[in-house]
């Protein structure tokens, strides 16, 4: 596989898409859904679509360039996924350890002003939610394991990341 240096993130990222799209980009254990514990391997055009659709959505619910998503979750495929995602709508991702406490996550989110946050699980959701009434600017958090979403039962501001991607494919349509 050829290496490629451009001077921003997405137009490597682009450039690899196009030079060997069929090339294996990620390779992962699911945490939740079919398959789980089981290595899966995704490819650069793969990635790409589903970036292509989080990044739809995350423009259907109003992200603009420029604005802060906040990123709440440990190492994994769905992290690298909505990061790029958020640099494809031309927002900005502020990463924060999934260790923080709940306290530290609302300062970081506050003063981002992200409008919009993942959440890698019930875990990291929870976090949120206990301190959702001080989160002024955020409008929405997003799961990545669906499992989460007993937390947030009758919440409209919560969905999961299936739920934003089906969003992605209307806005894209």
């Amino acid at each position: 596989m050829p290496i490629i240096v451009r001077n921003t993130i997405t137009r490597n990222f682009l450039e690899r898409v196009q030079t060997t799209p069929n090339g294996i980009g990620f390779q992962y254990k699911p945490t939740y859904g079919p398959g789980v514990g089981k290595w899966r391997e995704e490819t650069f055009k793969e990635f790409y679509d589903k970036c292509r659709l989080i990044s739809c959505g995350l423009m259907h619910l109003g992200i603009a360039p420029t604005e802060k998503v906040v990123i709440l979750s440990n190492t994994r495929f769905e992290w690298s996924l909505c990061d790029m995602a958020i640099l494809g709508a031309r927002a900005v991702t502020v990463p924060i350890y999934a260790s923080n406490l709940p306290a530290d996550c609302a300062y970081i989110v506050n003063h981002s002003e992200a409008k919009i946050a993942f959440a890698e699980d019930g875990k990291q959701l929870a976090k949120l939610l206990e301190m959702r009434a001080d989160l002024k600017n955020l409008k929405h958090i997003v799961v990545f394991d669906p499992q989460a979403m007993g937390l947030a039962a009758g919440r409209e501001d919560v969905l999961t990341l299936d739920s934003l991607t089906e969003l992605g494919k209307r806005f894209e349509a």
